[in-house]
């Protein structure tokens, strides 16, 4: 982090005004942020995009407040991304953004996020969101789990989880599973439980339509990681190479040193339990009968 971000931290302070007086609970299998100061337009606007993960009692719970920050945030980069940069100091987490900045304590389990534009509710709709992932993965990531960029599809009450680069067949998967549940085309969070594995559907989705969206946490049966062919081919893969593509595969993985080692404990403990193949996809639905 450069001499100019880390001044930038030091604007990072606890809103004096918040945005609105509105509360709202996002739920995610048993991790819950609830979100404090929101204007009515933005909870309207959060409760449509998360519907069915709204108020949810959870056992896991951070808080939030939402207020206008100043002097505090970064330039888009030089290809007109997102630029996103986060620094951790012992339990607290600061992160910088081009559309608002966030802090999170993540011993006291509270923080707040603080908006470049709070007037625009789409703008700041997808501001609270980056916050809200990056939260939801550090608790995860703290009870052992992670999130995957992949599709989950549930079949006979277990999850198939099919995961790769952009482009490697996810949203295709759930599009030629049309009669089986899918937790989500784009993200799904892993969780240990009861000496097991489980995926949990997520509110961030792809471009899956929502009629083919279910919702729950089922045990995990097996793992996919999917790469391109012109042939249907299942083949196991060493555990290494499993390890490595489900790291870069995970949410923020390399956002920071310390994360990032436990992160890669919590996928090494997931590859010992659980078996992950390698799937060649030519995109067609008969890929169902070398898995199941």
């Amino acid at each position: 982090m450069s001499e100019n971000q880390n001044q930038l931290i030091k604007n990072i302070v606890p809103p004096q005004e918040l945005i609105g007086e509105e509360t709202i609970q996002i739920t995610i299998a048993d991790f819950a942020i609830s979100i404090s100061g929101l204007s009515s337009k933005l909870k309207e606007k959060i409760s449509e995009r998360y519907e069915g993960f709204i108020g949810i009692p959870a056992s896991n719970l951070f808080t939030a407040k939402v207020g206008e920050g100043k002097d505090c945030f970064i330039p888009w980069t030089e290809e007109g991304m997102l630029n996103i940069v986060e620094k951790d100091i012992d339990f607290k987490t600061y992160i910088i953004s081009t559309d608002f900045s966030g802090f999170a304590d993540m011993e006291e389990r509270n923080g707040f996020v603080l908006l470049s534009k709070p007037d625009d509710v789409k703008f700041s709709m997808y501001a609270v969101e980056n916050y809200l992932m990056r939260v939801f993965n550090i608790m995860v990531i703290e009870a052992g789990g992670f999130f995957l960029h992949a599709c989950g599809v549930v079949k006979d009450k277990e999850s198939y989880l099919f995961y790769g680069p952009s482009g490697s067949g996810k949203s295709a998967v759930a599009s030629l599973s049309p009669e089986l549940g899918v937790l989500s085309d784009d993200m799904i969070l892993i969780i240990p439980k009861e000496d097991d594995y489980f995926a949990s559907s997520t509110p961030f989705w792809g471009s899956m339509s929502r009629a083919l969206r279910t919702k729950g946490t089922y045990p995990v049966k097996r793992c996919f990681h999917l790469v391109k062919s012109t042939e249907t081919e299942l083949k196991p893969i060493e555990n290494i190479k499993a390890m490595t593509t489900l790291f870069s595969s995970s949410l923020f993985g390399a956002f920071n040193t310390k994360r990032s080692s436990k992160l890669f404990e919590n996928i090494k403990c997931f590859v010992k339990k659980k078996e992950v193949s390698e799937l060649a996809l030519p995109l067609k639905p008969v890929f169902w009968n070398l898995i199941s």
